[in-house]
């Protein structure tokens, strides 16, 4: 809200002080590094990641004890997905996870 009306520029390194940003990118290395993060995000399970951004964007909408309803509701519905135990697995076995097809989540 202090941003709001003052027209204030300033650099990456003070957004990311104030958090509007979490990394700031080389421009020499800035499509590899894109790309590396992008392979990161990628290794997610698909159905978390739709359940993870649908619950972000629905709490943009609502009020902040809806947005903590949904989003506890969002947890309620993965905990007896195959996905969340793989991913627990793979972990303890030190391999690549084999996650589900995607599936719309419920809520």
């Amino acid at each position: 809200m202090m941003l709001m009306g003052r027209h204030e520029r300033f650099g990456p390194e003070r957004a990311r002080e104030l958090g509007l940003i979490s990394q700031i990118f080389d421009e020499a290395t800035f499509d590899a590094d894109v790309q590396d993060l992008a392979e990161t995000v990628a290794q997610n399970s698909p159905t978390t990641m739709m359940l993870s951004k649908k619950a972000i964007w629905h709490g943009l909408e609502c009020g902040r004890q809806e947005a903590l309803a949904y989003g506890s509701e969002a947890v309620r519905d993965m905990w007896n997905h195959p996905d969340n135990v793989e991913g627990a697995r793979a972990f303890a076995e030190r391999r690549d996870p084999d996650w589900a097809p995607p599936r719309r989540p419920r809520i």
